[in-house]
């Protein structure tokens, strides 16, 4: 699992297409709702999920891992840029940068390591910290990525 964090946490950093999210505004996360009191938004948790093990097929072991992705926003004075981005300003919303993870993980075996990766579930987005004043929005993307490994 700790290489696995550190490989997506390294492919987010080094992808163009997240030029809008500074790379220490990506970070990997004790907890889904935590992120470190220094960062800006947008910004992205990466949380460590269960890992899943089962007999595979000739004497291997199967190991499902989940990893929870959370892309988190401040609220905006128009709530809905927050959501679905301004192109006028080309301003990304959550949506947008929802998209753009997925552009960079789904498919991302990290050099054959694994044999699937995919976006399992994509959580409604909902306000997460509330201060009189600020409100942080939060989008939570379960992935899994499939691995055979070993002798049993």
């Amino acid at each position: 699992m700790k290489q696995l964090l550190l490989s997506i946490k390294s492919a987010l950093q080094d992808s163009e297409i997240l030029d809008y999210v500074r790379d220490e505004d990506i970070f990997i996360s004790p907890h889904i709702d935590f992120f470190p009191n220094m960062v800006k938004f947008p910004c992205i948790g990466i949380k460590d999920g269960d890992i899943d093990r089962k007999p595979g097929m000739s004497d291997t072991i199967q190991k499902d891992y989940t990893v929870y992705i959370v892309l988190f926003e401040n609220l905006q004075k128009n709530t809905e840029t927050t959501i679905i981005g301004d192109a006028s300003t080309e301003r990304k919303g959550l949506l947008d940068m929802e998209d753009d993870v997925h552009s960079i993980l789904d498919d991302n075996l990290f050099d054959d390591r694994f044999d699937s990766a995919f976006c399992k579930n994509s959580e409604e987005s909902r306000p997460v910290i509330e201060t009189e004043i600020s409100v942080k929005q939060e989008k939570v993307l379960t992935y899994k990525y499939e691995e055979q490994c070993g002798m049993r």
